[in-house]
């Protein structure tokens, strides 16, 4: 009996355990978004200890609404340069009556604006994966048109994922549910 509990546990440890994390999603029934959108994703506000993290997982972001071809969506380098012009920096874009009118000033339907919260690699039996996000994607007028909060903690003994492989399957998880949202 033993060797079977201990072959069961076994397993359970070499499978390892992947994908934990939370899941909060909205989409405004009176303002859903349009496929035919142009969108502008703004450089996610770093909260994480990860220098760089806001302007890789908003990279991240913005590849995955290009691989679906969801959007029209402006380049990441020149939203970044209209921004710095403008002395805007992320932490400003959290009044979404802001970010409408950074949709209006970059001449696009609406902006992607967020957080990364986590974006570290977690201490335990070995380093896991840790990613969290919160975005919004807000239009013209300063709508809250869908928004999305997720976390996940990924890895296992033989499935040992990179912390930018985390990002892209947690943002993939969020691009996905926006692009069955949109209409």
């Amino acid at each position: 009996m033993r060797r079977i509990v201990y072959f069961g546990l076994g397993l359970l440890l070499i499978a390892g355990c992947t994908g934990s994390g939370a899941s909060e999603r909205f989409v405004n029934p009176a303002a859903p978004p349009a496929r035919a959108m142009t969108v502008a994703v703004l450089p996610l506000e770093n909260l994480s200890t990860h220098p760089e993290a806001g302007l890789i997982v908003s990279g991240i972001v913005t590849n995955a609404l290009l691989a679906r071809g969801l959007f029209q969506v402006r380049e990441e380098s020149e939203v970044r340069s209209a921004l710095a012009q403008a002395g805007v920096g992320p932490a400003r874009l959290r009044d979404r009556l802001f970010a409408g009118d950074v949709a209006k000033a970059l001449d696009v339907d609406a902006v992607l604006v967020g957080n990364v919260s986590e974006f570290r690699y977690l201490n335990g039996l070995k380093e896991n994966p840790t990613v969290g996000l919160s975005v919004r994607l807000v239009d013209r007028g300063g709508t809250v048109m869908w928004s999305a909060s997720e976390s996940a903690v990924d890895g296992g003994f033989l499935n040992q994922p990179s912390l930018f492989e985390t990002a892209q399957s947690l943002v993939g998880a969020m691009i996905g549910d926006l692009a069955a949202k949109a209409r």
